[in-house]
């Protein structure tokens, strides 16, 4: 070879395979046990300490993962498994000492592996997230209770000389009020009274009046309608469903539940609400307030979702399920379950103070500082801390399996192709997300 004289500020350029005509001033084929440092140039690499012996007892194929919460407390521990049965060890990196772990409910199910690459672990300040990739996600088969027969008749306006009836199941039910003033007193409370007299008197129905209303509930499911009055819905009911929140009333049946489906051919803009008596009474005065769907799956079965390994006061170790919070509002329409459900979970990460899930070829982000919630706060609208839930679209199947965070964004990494999700604004919302 040609002697070449040429100066070289320094090798920091790092290791190069290509050709040295084409390497970069800097680069270099190989380095061995050195460090290069911006500021102090190459340097020897600084030498191993032996510690302590963790264990011989420890197989080969365990599988490891650091704690890292600050610079005073630093672990390591060991997932394996021995006679059938999952070990979880935990040491601590500056002394060797071990220290003790209690495995706690479906922990020891959970991290039942036939391969130890199927595990993979995320530290947050006191939380170390372990993530079993073989589980498949799935909901509890608990249900949001159904809704009873019942219905509730409002009488919204009085007239004199009026007529007020109730139709149950094909018969009619009425009350006329007075002819006028001189004949005696007319008042909803006088109308309700009388409607639920003849309500009641029917077989499986029970009337109960709330105010200037009648709450109706009856042994089997039956048709209810209503017509009369001096004006128009003078007198009303409804039973599951009603178009507008202004038309529900003040006073009502606590726990009384109901769909404001407010349009006829858009279901994303339905709400239920739940009525909330003043002290928890039985009936009476009080708000509705925004509730979940009857017979909807609201919780993630914890025992297939991660587990958490915490730090206790004492020094030891708690490897649990977590409590995820339930699905409140909304259904599947307007307040959905997370894509990965139904899947396995390839990695979990933390962006933006929200926790993340990579699944196939979608990426999920809870809410926004509430790692444990993965649903939305209401299903009126879409608030700026809702989940983000996000699909990977291409010619090809993706799997997404990676993420790194960038200054232009997340960048996400499949088997074959990469992905960058960034947000047109500061924060970053499901409104203004993107993912190419």
């Amino acid at each position: 070879m040609a002697a070449i004289s040429q100066s070289i500020n320094n090798v920091l350029g790092g290791i190069s395979q290509q050709p040295d005509p084409v390497k970069i001033p800097g680069q270099v084929r190989d380095a061995v046990n050195v460090y290069l440092d911006p500021t102090f140039g190459a340097s020897k690499r600084q030498g191993t300490e032996f510690i302590a012996n963790l264990g011989s007892d420890i197989p080969a194929d365990a599988k490891w993962f650091p704690i890292c919460r600050d610079q005073n407390e630093l672990y390591v521990f060991c997932i394996y498994r021995e006679s059938n049965s999952t070990k979880v060890r935990v040491f601590a990196a500056d002394s060797g000492q071990e220290r003790t772990v209690t495995l706690k409910g479906s922990s020891a199910d959970y991290l039942t592996y036939s391969d130890s690459d199927s595990l993979s672990a995320l530290t947050i300040n006191d939380y170390t997230f372990v993530l079993n990739k073989d589980k498949t996600v799935a909901m509890k088969t608990t249900t949001s209770a159904a809704l009873p027969n019942q219905a509730f008749i409002v009488i919204s306006v009085v007239a004199y000389n009026a007529k007020y009836s109730v139709t149950l199941n094909g018969t009619e039910y009425s009350y006329t009020t007075p002819q006028n003033v001189s004949s005696g007193v007319v008042d909803a409370d006088a109308i309700a009274s009388n409607l639920r007299s003849s309500l009641n008197a029917i077989t499986g129905i029970t009337a109960t009046q709330v105010g200037p209303g009648i709450y109706v509930s009856g042994t089997s499911a039956f048709t209810i309608s209503t017509s009369g009055s001096a004006a128009e819905e003078g007198i009303y009911v409804f039973q599951d469903e009603i178009n507008v929140t202004g038309r529900l009333p003040n006073q009502c049946q606590n726990g009384y539940v109901v769909k404001v489906y407010n349009s006829d051919i858009v279901d994303a803009d339905d709400m239920w609400v739940k009525f909330q008596t003043q002290g928890s009474a039985t009936a009476g005065p009080g708000v509705w307030e925004e509730t979940i769907a009857p017979g909807l799956k609201f919780e993630l079965d914890e025992k297939t979702m991660p587990h958490q390994l915490v730090r206790q006061a004492n020094g030891t170790f708690k490897l649990s399920a977590i409590d995820w919070t339930e699905r409140l509002v909304g259904d599947d329409e307007t307040n959905p379950i997370p894509e990965f459900v139904g899947s396995t979970i390839n990695n979990i990460f933390i962006h933006r103070n929200r926790l993340g899930f990579l699944s196939k070829d979608k990426v999920f982000l809870g809410r926004a500082r509430d790692l444990f919630n993965l649903f939305g706060q209401t299903a009126t609208q879409v608030q700026d801390d809702d989940p983000i839930d996000l699909q990977a679209v291409t010619k090809q199947p993706v799997n997404l399996r990676y993420s790194e965070e960038t200054s232009i964004g997340l960048v996400l990494y499949s088997d074959k192709e990469q992905f960058v999700m960034v947000t047109t604004e500061f924060v970053l919302s499901p409104k203004s997300v993107k993912l190419t």
